[in-house]
């Protein structure tokens, strides 16, 4: 992000460190705020939400590719969408970045987003990796849709997840879901 001499300064008590600190965390979010602002005014979109195994958010240059991941997080926890993976697409230099998160019920069931987003974005020309529940990788643009369709059918079962003792995740139990009341949206965003 550029700011590195400016964490030292703060840890040094420069005298403009505070206020140059404090602008860079306003100009944050209001950024978080209008991707927010986006999303939640599409989520009945079909061209920018779909909704299958997974929930992909297509958001292209709308959101920034180094806000996608804080973005998918406050989604995440949201209460705004069924209990299933998320993943949220962001145009980059590189290609298109994606970002993955999945709740600890879900990994708990055995989703394992980093090995998901590592076999997938290999396959596809990219590259990506993380943690169980939150994960991400870098892929050519021209190749998002083969994306999607590799996550429904690593996640279908093409694929097969294990449990952490080693069994097979259980594919037919219907997904808790999350409250969908879009309207607390804004206030979650504001706390």
């Amino acid at each position: 992000m550029g700011f590195a001499s400016l964490g030292v300064s703060l840890c040094l008590n420069g005298e403009k460190a505070y206020g140059k600190a404090r602008e860079i965390l306003e100009r944050y979010r209001k950024e978080i705020g209008r991707a927010m602002n986006w999303i939640h005014s599409n989520l009945e979109n079909p061209e920018v939400v779909k909704q299958g195994n997974a929930i992909y958010v297509l958001a292209g240059s709308n959101v920034s590719e180094h806000l996608i991941s804080n973005v998918l997080s406050i989604l995440n926890h949201s209460g705004l969408l069924p209990e299933k993976p998320l993943f949220g697409f962001a145009d980059s230099e590189e290609g298109v970045k994606i970002s993955a998160r999945a709740s600890d019920s879900l990994v708990s069931k055995g989703i394992r987003l980093n090995e998901l987003m590592s076999k997938i974005s290999e396959k596809l020309g990219g590259q990506g990796g993380g943690h169980m529940g939150a994960a991400a990788c870098v892929i050519p643009k021209e190749r998002q849709d083969e994306f999607i369709e590799e996550v429904e059918r690593f996640l279908g079962g093409g694929e097969k997840e294990r449990e952490p003792g080693g069994e097979q995740a259980d594919k037919t139990a219907e997904p808790e879901r999350k409250t969908n009341d879009r309207s607390g949206l804004l206030d979650f965003i504001n706390k």
